[in-house]
This record gives C-alpha cells, structure tokens and sequence, in this order.
C-alpha cells in the first residue's frame, strides 16, 4: 500500500505480534516487499532498523503543531552507475525497448549465518522478458570472479514463477572486503518472449478469460551494473565450508494429483546444503488439520519413511531439481476432510530450513460398499464406461445450450436498446 499515494490514508501496518489476526503480514505475497525484506512485514522493518531497535525513539505525546514538517532543500548530487551503498543506485539500462534493472538485497554482510540475494528485472514496456540467459559475476576482494546463472523458476529466492525477475543466492565470501557486482543479459534463440497478459471478452462482455500471449524478444549481449556490497570484519567465518547457512526455503511446493484414498501426491523444487548451494540431507514432511492448528500452535505429524509410497526423506535431490513424493496420510486424519501439508529441509550440520509454504488437500475416501475391480466382467466395465460417456456427453451439452441461451438473450437485448 505504500506505493499508492491514491489511498486516503492509512492507519496502521501489518503486525504478526497483534493479537488480530487480520493484520498479519503475507509473508508468501509474490511482492518487491516479500522479496527485499525477506518476508518482514513494514512494521517489523521499521522495528528493527537502527532508529529503533532495542526501544530507541518511544512514542511520544505530541500536539499537531508539532507534527508540522519542514522541508530543507539539498542539491542532487551526481551518482556513479553501478557504484553505491545500495543496489538502488544501479541504473536501468534498455535495449531494443527492454529495460533491465539490477537489485542487491543489501549492501553489507555482518554475520556468518547472512547471505547476498542478487536480483536482475527484465521487462518490454513493462510485460515480463522470460527466457534470459542471466549470468552475475561477482568479484571478490582478491580479484577471483565467482559466477551464478540467475533464474525464474519460482523456486530459491524467486519469488513468482516467468514475472521476468531473476535471482540467486550467494555464500560463497572468502575475505573482508568490498565484492563488485555485475551481470550478463542475452536472449536465447527462440525462447525469450515477451509475456502480455490479456482478458478476451465471452458472450458480449458477461464473461471474460484471461489469456497470455507470448511475442519473440531479442535481447543482445549486454552488462547490468548491480553496485556494490561490503563483508564487515565483524564477519567472522570467511570461508564457506564453515558457514552454517541452513538450506534454502521451499517456496513452491504443491500438490500435483488431488488425494485419493489418503494418498498425496506433491512436488517442490530442491533446495540446497548452503541455501541454493549443494545437495540438502534430509526432508521433513509435516501435515496438520488445519490452517487454525497452525496459529493455536498444535504440534503437526511428521511423516515417516512407511509414509512414503514414492521417494526417499533422506535423499533429496540437487538443488533445484524437482522433487515428486506420494505420501499416505496417516490412519488418525483419514476421518477428516482435508489436510495442511508442508516441508522442511535439513543439511548435514543438522541446520534446519524455514518451513515451506502451505498447502491444503482434500480427502476422498473409498465408499462403504467395496468393488473388485479385478473381478468385474467386462460386460460389466463396457457399461459402466458407456454410462459414463453418456453422463459427460450430456453435461457437455447441456452446458453449450445454456451458454447459447445466455448468449441469444444479451443479443436480444442489445437490439432493443439499439432500437430504443
């Protein structure tokens, strides 16, 4: 809301420690907040800055003659492209009406357990580019050069699947020191596009569908300057074979086949040792009734590996590589109708990722009265899936009658009013 200067006002910001739920931050809100802030809502942003953590500037009593501004005006100063104290004061570049904007997510690492999240935004008159080649060379205060392919998955620090924002991780300091920061952007042959989205008008105006539509885009070899970040000397663990970095996030995990008989089919998108870096240990997977057993802080049921139909709790994949498990929902919530389900990564230092987002599936369970398939004649299966065809032929002609009727109806009644 901060970026609508069209609201009236605004009386307060999301606090996840009010006892109201309604103004809990939405901490998986695909958001340039979500994204920057590391899921912070802006009342735990300020919060923790440095005007007032510990209980610095407490609020005061004051009348509104003292809540006055006053304005002083300063000169603006010339900023170099590429270098400053925050990725802000990078400089979109355009080519062939792309523009392409660089973002650190801050400008200095203090502690062990921090990282660097590199951002690179590529849109057309402001409709995502997908399809990028992204590579970020960052330079380190020897002079080594590490390199990272950012990209658009969804997955790691993405935070939305093909919105043209690119991004990684990235652990791998190795002194104190300034780190430069630069990035590579080109197109790749017939697989760049430009994404519009659209909504087509159905039955004159009444329903409309959105649609996307896709259009070549070439982007040639170009460099993006994303700035500049520090590693204090209050750094203490330099090397990254003994930073204690968890692995990353979950952030896409979903389910694929709707649940069937207690059975769950999910797939997420590996995450790494360090974060995005390397291969995890172990999963967790934990399930509970409901969203509200959540908040009222009811312990879930972690799954175990009898749990499992398909894939293993101790081998997960590379990162970012697709996980697909089934699991079997556990004898006590087959009554219920429906489950919350999420994971949990682990590395080989027992670090411990932060939990996955969620998701809901709902129970279908087998009916009272139990077939053998097996046994069944194939007479009878050959009338069941008749009966079925004719059930879904009907339902599909029934459902063209009556968009039609809808249809011939506003039609008629665009003639009168013409008429009129």
């Amino acid at each position: 809301m901060m970026d609508r200067q069209y609201v009236p006002e605004i009386t307060g910001f999301c606090d996840n420690d009010s006892p109201d739920t309604k103004t809990y931050h939405n901490s998986e809100a695909a958001n340039n907040q979500n994204r920057l802030c590391g899921g912070r809502s802006t009342w735990e942003v300020i919060m923790e800055s440095d005007d007032f953590k510990g209980g610095q500037n407490p609020p005061r009593n004051i009348t509104h003659s003292g809540l006055r501004p006053i304005f002083k005006m300063a000169q603006i100063q010339p900023e170099f492209k590429g270098i400053g104290k925050r990725s802000a004061d990078a400089v979109k570049e355009t080519s062939q009406n792309t523009q392409l904007h660089a973002v650190l997510s801050t400008n200095a690492v203090k502690q062990s357990n921090q990282y660097i999240i590199v951002y690179m935004e590529a849109t057309n008159q402001r409709h995502p580019v997908i399809g990028l080649n992204v590579t970020s060379s960052i330079t380190r205060p020897d002079g080594s050069i590490k390199h990272l392919t950012l990209i658009d998955t969804g997955a790691g620090p993405d935070v939305m699947k093909q919105d043209g924002v690119y991004s990684r991780y990235f652990t791998e300091f190795n002194g104190n020191g300034s780190y430069l920061v630069a990035i590579k952007v080109n197109s790749v042959f017939n697989k760049t596009f430009t994404l519009k989205k659209t909504e087509t008008n159905l039955l004159h105006f009444v329903l409309t569908r959105p649609t996307t539509e896709k259009t070549l885009c070439n982007v040639s070899l170009q460099t993006v300057h994303a700035g500049m970040f520090f590693v204090a000397p209050t750094y203490k663990d330099i090397h990254i074979d003994k930073i204690g970095l968890p692995p990353n996030r979950v952030t896409d995990l979903k389910v694929i086949v709707p649940s069937v008989y207690g059975f769950v089919k999910l797939s997420w998108s590996a995450p790494g040792d360090d974060m995005d870096r390397g291969t995890a240990t172990a999963y967790t997977i934990l399930v509970w009734l409901s969203v509200s057993d959540i908040k009222d802080g009811i312990n879930p049921v972690a799954m175990t590996s009898s749990d499992v139909v398909k894939g293993n709790l101790s081998r997960p994949r590379d990162a970012y590589e697709e996980e697909l498990y089934v699991i079997r929902i556990p004898e006590m919530f087959r009554e219920d109708k429906g489950w919350v389900i999420a994971v949990i990564a682990e590395d080989d230092a027992h670090n411990i990722g932060q939990l996955s987002n969620l998701v809901t599936a709902g129970a279908r369970m087998r009916n009272s009265v139990k077939i053998n398939s097996h046994k069944m004649s194939n007479k009878t299966r050959m009338s069941s899936r008749q009966h079925r065809t004719q059930t879904s032929s009907t339902n599909y002609r029934d459902l063209i009658s009556t968009l039609l009727a809808i249809s011939s109806f506003f039609s008629i009644f665009v003639v009168v009013l013409n008429t009129k």
